[in-house]
């Protein structure tokens, strides 16, 4: 009799019935049906150990279907999973002979013209386990993979289902009716719930692990983000890490510039090269539907043309979009069509949200850097200007850090002349436009005179105000900055790039700060000028001071004639041969000239008395180093002289005067002229006593090294006068 298709719940009243048999028949078939159970049993436990061991799904599910065909003698076993779109299943594992429907499985709940077998079908949909008792009279499943070698064969189908949620169907085949009776119905929707627990716990492992690599994934974006100081340096390692995210087989990056309204291709996993930009206006194309963060359809074709990336068989196209400012797109190619699920698409929205994020941070640390290196530039131009450099040269170097900072070699400074600006300094092809001389009021930098503010032009060759001047020039951006200094216009400050929507409010910003820097500099180099010019008109009065004073004393003590030049020349040799550095040197010049200025104040019969000194006179001579340090300490220009008037009388042994000094506590300039003074001292005549030979004088010093002179400098003059 048929046992006919209905659900597994309502087959235990359909089971054959028993006859009244012998006790020995019935003993007999007990022990064939404890046989047959353990059998089962055996199998089955074969079965859960595969199923709670493996951790690959489609290895655990293979192995399922080849153990129930060997061990079961079902002649097949196979298992569906449901996708991620409810109503589709497709075919995970299976074992026994080859059927065709292998070759076009598509089991649909909700399409009926789709091939699939239909105990499969009505066990998901009704969530219960589903018996197809075959017999002769009945009609079978056109699409059960048995029907034509076994017509009576029986199916067994048990959907897998956990907590409510339907991960798929578990299928088997026997060659006849009554195979799968109740006991081992009840194993089998066992095994059922253990594949749908093995299926659940591998799902929770794939989303830990898919979720342990997105955290990764998002980790090492913000470790290139943060690494990162050019937008130009992250974009590769971000394409990188979305191409591998998405399993795709390409990855481009583009992206959207609001000024220039275009949309460019600048990293692919392809070539690592950038294209040439893509002209997109944001009501059209790729820029309308990426840069507008409007929805991306998933499939062939949908990114529309033009687009940077390649035209595959596969394009995922995903706006980035950070604090809602549109920054660009990225484009995902796969070789082959693939599905894409509502799962990808939440994973490279993810992704490209994270990305987007990053390129704004390293837009802003980008930018942020320029402003820095801008400041550094600055702070340098500063430093030149405090180190007095010629002005030619600090206006050139002011040109080329401005255009380094905003990308271009081209660039020029004016300074005004009666009848316009004249071109005084220039970089890269506007070098051959030095001295020209640009009509007033003309072209940018002529503009930017009269409105006295920058001004940017993105494209100088359609621009109504270009100057007949750069007719032959290739120039498109142009950023120029008139040159104020105290409300009074000193020239123009200009950059230029063949490339046309180049700068920015970014680049007009460093522009205006270096032609405020070339501005300062201008007005400094003229202060400059004019005050070096008054400083030595009144160093050539000073040293006509001093001389007349030198003068005064020689005529006023004739032993002395001669004596304040010849000892001022060796004190600035000797001086040098002990490197004392050049600017120094002028300090100890004036110095040993008015060495002796002090004497101003002694008395004539004092200072020209022919014999010995009494004890009261020298105490008179004895202030002359204080009376020079009365005369010239007022004045600032004789103040740093002051060293050798008023410390050559000290001794290296402190016995001197007037402080009694000893050793290095004495400048190092009175030291050196004191030795000096000895020296010419004792050679010259003197009303007391007539002048010493060379070698005495010499002998005299060596034996007061250490006592009256400093070692080190009695053995360098000695050296110099020796080669004399």
């Amino acid at each position: 009799m048929s046992q006919g298709k209905h659900p597994a719940p309502n087959i235990d009243d359909t089971a054959p019935k028993i006859g009244v048999a012998s006790f020995p028949e019935r003993k007999a078939s007990a022990k064939s049906e404890t046989k047959v159970a353990g059998e089962i049993l055996r199998t089955l436990a074969k079965v859960n150990r595969v199923v709670l061991r493996e951790n690959d799904r489609v290895k655990m599910l293979d192995a399922v279907c080849k153990i129930l065909v060997e061990h079961r003698n079902y002649v097949y076993a196979w298992v569906g999973l449901v996708r991620e779109t409810p109503e589709n299943v497709s075919l995970a594992a299976s074992s026994g002979p080859t059927c065709s429907f292998l070759d076009n499985f598509s089991l649909s709940l909700q399409d009926s013209s789709c091939h699939g077998p239909q105990c499969a079908i009505e066990a998901i949909r009704k969530g219960i386990p589903f018996l197809i008792d075959g017999s002769e009279n009945e009609d079978p499943c056109p699409q059960c993979p048995t029907r034509r070698k076994y017509p009576n064969r029986t199916t067994l189908a048990i959907p897998l289902v956990r907590d409510a949620k339907n991960y798929g169907v578990f299928v088997v085949h026997a060659t006849g009716p009554g195979i799968f009776d109740r006991p081992e119905r009840a194993l089998l929707t066992d095994l059922g719930d253990n594949i749908a627990y093995a299926l659940e716990k591998l799902e929770a492992d794939d989303q830990r692990k898919n979720h342990l690599e997105e955290v990764m994934l998002l980790n090492e974006i913000t470790r290139v983000a943060l690494e990162s100081t050019a937008i130009t340096d992250a974009l590769p390692h971000l394409a990188v890490q979305l191409q591998g995210a998405l399993n795709a087989d390409r990855c481009d990056l583009a992206l959207w510039n609001d000024q220039r309204q275009e949309i460019t291709s600048v990293a692919s996993t392809d070539s690592g090269t950038t294209t040439d930009p893509v002209i997109c206006p944001q009501s059209e194309g790729v820029a309308a539907v990426l840069v507008a963060n409007r929805p991306v359809p998933c499939g062939p074709g949908c990114v529309p043309v033009p687009a940077p990336g390649p035209s595959g068989p596969f394009i995922m196209g995903m706006p980035l979009v950070a604090h809602d400012n549109p920054l660009g797109a990225a484009f995902v190619t796969f070789d082959e069509e693939r599905p894409c699920s509502q799962c990808d698409l939440n994973r490279a929205r993810m992704i490209a949200g994270h990305i987007a994020l990053a390129i704004a941070h390293t837009t802003t640390v980008e930018a942020n850097s320029k402003r820095i290196e801008a400041l550094l530039a600055l702070h340098e131009t500063s430093v030149d200007l405090a180190g007095h450099r010629d002005i030619k040269g600090l206006l050139r170097a002011i040109v080329i850090r401005a255009g380094k900072l905003v990308g271009t070699e081209m660039g020029g400074l004016y300074l005004t002349v009666p009848n316009g600006l004249q071109m005084v300094v220039a970089r890269g092809m506007l070098e051959p436009f030095v001295d020209r001389v640009l009509p007033q009021g003309e072209g940018a930098s002529g503009r930017a005179v009269i409105s006295r503010k920058a001004i940017l032009i993105n494209d100088y060759a359609t621009w109504e105000g270009s100057s007949p001047m750069y007719t032959d020039l290739r120039v498109g951006s142009v950023i120029a900055a008139p040159l104020l200094w105290k409300d009074k216009v000193l020239g123009a400050f200009h950059v230029e790039h063949p490339s046309a929507n180049v700068f920015g409010p970014d680049d007009i910003e460093i522009v205006s700060l270096f032609a405020e820097q070339a501005a300062v500099a201008i007005a400094n180099a003229r202060l400059i000028y004019n005050t070096e010019t008054a400083r030595k008109e009144l160093e050539l009065g000073y040293t006509a001071t001093l001389e007349g004073w030198v003068r005064a004393l020689d005529l006023r003590d004739q032993e002395t004639e001669g004596h304040t030049q010849r000892v001022t020349d060796l004190t600035v040799e000797l001086a040098r041969r002990l490197n004392v550095t050049e600017d120094q040197l002028e300090p100890i010049r004036r110095g040993a000239l008015l060495h002796d200025i002090g004497k101003i104040g002694i008395p004539d019969a004092i200072l020209r008395k022919p014999g010995p000194l009494t004890e009261d006179e020298w105490k008179v001579m004895r202030r002359h180093p204080q009376m020079a340090w009365d005369m010239l300490s007022p004045i600032e220009y004789l103040r740093t002289a002051l060293a050798i008037p008023y410390g050559h009388h000290e001794r290296w042994n402190g016995s001197g005067y007037p402080l009694g000094t000893k050793e290095r506590q004495i400048p190092l300039a009175a030291r050196i002229f004191a030795v000096v003074d000895v020296y010419d001292a004792l050679r010259s005549d003197r009303p007391y006593r007539s002048g010493w030979p060379e070698g005495r004088v010499i002998a005299y010093i060596n034996d007061h090294s250490g006592t009256s002179f400093d070692p080190e400098i009695v053995e360098a003059f000695l050296a110099m006068v020796s080669e004399n």
